[in-house]
C-alpha cells in the first residue's frame, strides 16, 4: 500500500474489514443462540462443541460491536460544532439508510412466513412451520424485535443516533473521563432490557463518537495496546470459552474479551490490507454487507442447516465441523449470487432495500 496519511489508512481500513465482520456474523448464525457448557472430555462431537462455540458465541461477538464503532465514528467525524441543522439533517438521512430498509426487509420476512406456510397448507405437505410467533407479537411488535433477527444492529444504531447530542455533550465535556465512564458501565454487564438500547451499542457507538468527536486517528490511539491485546485476546477468549453458557460468570469475561478481540482485529487486518489482492477484494466485497445481514436470515437459519442436518454429517462431530466450516461459506455465495441477479433485474429495487448503498 502506497504511503496514506492516518486518516485515509484508517478510511481505506474501516471499509475493508466489513466483509470479514459479516462473515464473521454469518459463522455466528450457524449455531442457535443459546449458549452450550462444554465438557473436559475428548470426543470429536466435544472438539466441535468448544470450537464452534469458541468461534460463534465468543470471539464472534465482536463483530457487530466492531459495526457500532464504525457507525459511531463516521457519524461525528465531519462535525466542527453540534446544531439543529446537523442532527435534523443526520436523522434525514438515516431515514433513508436505516427505518426504510429496517421496515421494508421486516415486512418482506413477515410475508414470506407467512407465504410458505400457508402455502405448504394449501399443498398438503407436512412441516414444522408454525405461526406461534404471530399469535403472540402484532405487526409492530415484529418489526422492532425484529422478526428479521440481524436487524437488531439496525434498530440499536437508529436508537443512537437519536442519542447522539446526549453523546456529543457527554464527551466534549468530560472527554476521557467520558470514556472511562462508559466503559466501566459496560464492564459492569447491566442492562437495561429495553430493546434498542443495550449496552453493547450505547458502548460500542459511544467509543466510536469519542474519537470521531476528537478526530482521532484510532490505530493511533490504540497503538499502545496492540501487543497488549495480541497476547489477552487469547487467553480471555480461552477463558471465555471455559465459562461458556455460566453466567454471570461468562458475561464477566467476554466483555473485557470483546474490546481486546476488536483492538487486535483492528491491526491484523491493517497489516493484511498492506496485500494488494487482500484490500482490492475486501473493499469490492463491502458494498454487499448490508445485503447479506439483511438476507441471510431468510434462509440459513431453516434451509441451509435444515439441509445439512438430514445428510450423514448430522450424525457426527467431524461431519459437524465439516458443516460448521461449509454452511457461512454457501450462505455467502447464495447472497452474492442474489444480489448480482438483483442489481441486474431491479438495481433501483436494491438500491432502497440496502439505503443506497
Amino acid at each position: 500500500m502506497k504511503e496514506l496519511t492516518p486518516q485515509n489508512r484508517q478510511s481505506i481500513l474501516f471499509d475493508a474489514v466489513r466483509f470479514p465482520l459479516i462473515y464473521l456474523v454469518l459463522i455466528i448464525h450457524v449455531l442457535p443462540p443459546d449458549l452450550k457448557v462444554l465438557e473436559w472430555t475428548f470426543t470429536d462431537m466435544n472438539l466441535y462443541t468448544w470450537i464452534s462455540e469458541g468461534i460463534s458465541h465468543n470471539y464472534g461477538r465482536m463483530a457487530v460491536p466492531t459495526f457500532f464503532v464504525i457507525s459511531g465514528y463516521f457519524f461525528f467525524f465531519k462535525l466542527k460544532d453540534w446544531t439543529f441543522d446537523f442532527y435534523s439533517n443526520q436523522l434525514r438521512k438515516r431515514v433513508k439508510t436505516l427505518l426504510v430498509p429496517f421496515l421494508l426487509w421486516n415486512t418482506l420476512l413477515i410475508g414470506v412466513t407467512l407465504a410458505v406456510f400457508y402455502s405448504l397448507e394449501f399443498l398438503g405437505i407436512q412441516h414444522n412451520n408454525t405461526l406461534e410467533l404471530f399469535d403472540e407479537y402484532n405487526f409492530f411488535e415484529l418489526q422492532w424485535m425484529p422478526i428479521d433477527l440481524p436487524l437488531w444492529y439496525v434498530r440499536d444504531l437508529m436508537c443512537m443516533v437519536l442519542l447522539s447530542p446526549v453523546f456529543y455533550f457527554f464527551f466534549k465535556y468530560l472527554r476521557m473521563i467520558g470514556v472511562l465512564l462508559i466503559t466501566l458501565f459496560y464492564l459492569s454487564i447491566w442492562e437495561s432490557e429495553i430493546p434498542g438500547f443495550s449496552s453493547t451499542a450505547i458502548y460500542f457507538f459511544g467509543i466510536g463518537a469519542y474519537w470521531g468527536i476528537e478526530k482521532k486517528s484510532v490505530l493511533q490511539e490504540l497503538k499502545a495496546l496492540k501487543w497488549f491485546s495480541y497476547i489477552l485476546t487469547p487467553v480471555l477468549l480461552l477463558v471465555a470459552t471455559y465459562y461458556n453458557g455460566i453466567e454471570p460468570y461468562h458475561e464477566y469475561v467476554i466483555r473485557p474479551c470483546i474490546i481486546f478481540s476488536i483492538v487486535s482485529f483492528l491491526f491484523i487486518m491493517d497489516s493484511l490490507l498492506e496485500n494488494d489482492f487482500v484490500r482490492q477484494w475486501c473493499i469490492r466485497l463491502s458494498p454487499m454487507v448490508f445485503f447479506v445481514l439483511a438476507i441471510h436470515e431468510f434462509y440459513i437459519k431453516n434451509w441451509l442447516k435444515g439441509a445439512f442436518y438430514r445428510t450423514p454429517l448430522g450424525n457426527s462431530g467431524w461431519g459437524m465441523l465439516l458443516g460448521y466450516i461449509l454452511m457461512p461459506l454457501l450462505a455467502w455465495l447464495i447472497c452474492v449470487g442474489i444480489y448480482k441477479v438483483w442489481i441486474k433485474i431491479s438495481p433501483r429495487t436494491l438500491a432502497i432495500l440496502t439505503g443506497d448503498r
